[in-house]
């Protein structure tokens, strides 16, 4: 199970992220760090570049959305969404 779907599954906390980064470096996978963490290449990149971005990827992935259809949200909704979390 990837660290997107343990978090969604309330087995892990979103700020362990950093812990699998340590176990993603120290496997022998052959999957890139976004398929070990079960992002897509949209969530990842997202990620890469705004580490803060994981609540809002999370949001959205509970809530079956991409990250792109929820950026064209307006401000107000974005903000209200974020306050759900």
């Amino acid at each position: 199970m990837s660290f997107i779907d343990q978090v969604i599954a309330g087995e892990v906390l979103g700020a362990e992220i950093e812990d699998f980064v340590e176990q993603w470096h120290a496997s022998e996978t052959h999957q890139s760090l976004a398929e070990f963490f079960g992002f897509t290449d949209e969530e990842y990149a997202l990620w890469a570049e705004q580490p803060e971005s994981l609540c809002s990827i999370l949001f959205c992935r509970k809530r079956e959305i991409s990250v792109s259809e929820a950026s064209k949200w307006p401000e107000a909704h974005r903000l209200a969404a974020r306050s759900q979390q």
